[in-house]
C-alpha cells in the first residue's frame, strides 16, 4: 500500500515507518526543512520537505496515498498556547482537508492520553470525560480530536484516532535519555515514593496498534487508547530501568503537594521573565510522575484484537541497550 506519515523523522514517526517498510509497504513522509533525519538513514522511503500548515505542500504529498498517519505535532510539555494551537489544531485541519481532497482511504490521527487530563485515575477509558485545564498540549490535542470527529461525519471521511499513553523505546530522545541520565547521576527523586500508577507504552507495541487501527474496518470513526496494559507504578518501572542500567534505585522521595507548589512558582517566574528555555520541572511532569495516570486498553483488545507482543522487561532491556549505545557515540 501507499502510506504517508507526517512527522516521519520523529521518534514515533520513524519507528512506524520502519515497521511499515519491513512489511513491504511503499512509505513516504513529511519533514520540516530543519529536521534531523538520522532515524531514517537506512530506510528506503520517500521524503517530502515542507510544513503541515502549507496546504499546497500537503496536496502534493498526498497524491496517490491510501493511508495517512498524522503523527506530526508539537509534543513538548512546555510552550505557548498559540504555538500548540497552530501546529496541533490548524495543522490537523490542513492534513484532514488535504487527505479528503486527495481521496485518501483512511486517516489515522495520533493524539495522546493527555487529553483526559492528569487528574489522578486508574483504568480510564475512551468514554470518560476530558476535564483538562491549563495544559496547552492536552487542550489542543483534544480540540483537534473534536474538530476531526465533526469533519469526518460531515464529509463521510474515514478517520481513526489513536491515543498513546507514555511512549518509550529506542530513539526516545524526549523522555528516556534525560531520565536515564538523571538516574545515572543520582538526580532522580520519587514523588510519593513512586506509588502512582503509570502507563508505559513500548514503541513496537504502539506501531503494531497503529497498523491495526489503520486497517481494521471496525476502527473507522473510532478512538482507541493504547498502552502496554500494565498495572505498574513508577517505583516498579524505575526499578526495571535501574536494573538494566546497573545503577541504584532512587531512595529519596518528595511530597506531591510540596513539589507541585514549587513547580507552579517556577512556571510563574519563567512565564513572567519570559525565559525561552523550558524549566527544570513543571506541573505537567509532576502530575504525570506523582499521581495515578493509568488507562484501560480493553476497547483496543476487543475491537482491534490488539495485545502487546513485547513485555515490559524486554522493552526496558532493548531501550537501555539503545541508550548505552547512544551515549557511547554522544557522551
Amino acid at each position: 500500500m501507499n502510506i504517508f506519515i507526517t512527522g516521519i523523522n520523529g521518534f514515533i514517526g520513524s519507528s512506524l515507518a520502519r515497521h511499515l517498510a519491513q512489511m513491504g509497504h511503499n512509505v513516504s513522509g513529511s519533514v520540516r526543512d530543519s529536521s534531523d533525519l538520522s532515524f531514517l538513514n537506512d530506510l528506503q522511503i520517500n521524503i517530502f520537505t515542507g510544513a503541515i500548515n502549507d496546504k499546497a505542500f500537503l496536496s502534493t504529498c498526498f497524491k496517490g496515498q491510501e493511508i495517512i498517519f498524522h503523527v506530526a505535532g508539537l509534543a513538548s510539555d512546555w510552550g505557548t498556547k498559540r504555538a500548540y494551537y497552530n501546529t496541533n489544531v490548524i495543522g490537523t485541519m490542513n492534513v484532514a482537508q488535504a487527505a479528503l481532497a486527495a481521496g485518501v482511504k483512511r486517516l489515522v490521527f495520533v493524539s495522546s492520553t493527555a487529553v483526559y487530563g492528569l487528574m489522578g485515575y486508574r483504568y480510564r477509558t475512551e468514554n470518560d470525560p476530558c476535564p483538562i485545564k491549563n495544559f496547552p498540549y492536552a487542550e489542543t490535542k483534544r480540540e483537534a480530536e473534536d474538530w476531526l470527529r465533526s469533519f469526518a461525519v460531515e464529509n463521510n471521511f474515514p478517520i481513526t484516532i489513536v491515543q498513546p499513553a507514555n511512549v518509550f523505546g529506542p530513539n526516545d530522545r524526549t523522555f528516556f535519555i534525560k531520565f536515564a541520565d538523571g538516574l545515572k547521576k543520582g538526580m532522580v527523586r520519587f514523588i510519593q515514593h513512586g506509588t502512582a500508577w503509570t502507563c508505559p507504552t513500548y514503541i513496537d507495541n504502539l506501531t503494531r496498534a497503529l497498523w491495526l487501527a489503520a486497517t481494521h474496518q471496525d476502527a473507522i470513526n473510532e478512538t482507541f487508547i493504547i498502552s502496554d496494559g500494565l498495572e505498574i507504578n513508577w517505583h516498579q518501572f524505575v526499578e526495571k530501568i535501574c536494573r538494566e542500567l546497573e545503577v541504584p534505585v532512587p531512595r529519596s522521595s518528595l511530597g506531591f503537594h510540596f513539589v507541585y507548589l514549587i513547580s507552579t512558582i517556577i512556571e510563574i517566574i519563567y512565564q513572567a521573565l519570559p525565559v525561552q528555555k523550558e524549566p527544570p520541572i513543571n506541573r505537567y511532569r509532576i502530575r504525570n510522575f506523582g499521581i495515578d495516570y493509568h488507562f484501560s486498553i480493553e476497547k483496543a483488545k476487543r475491537v482491534l484484537g490488539f495485545s502487546p507482543t513485547v513485555d515490559i522487561d524486554e522493552a526496558v532491556r532493548r531501550t537501555v541497550q539503545w541508550y548505552k549505545e547512544f551515549r557511547e557515540k554522544k557522551p
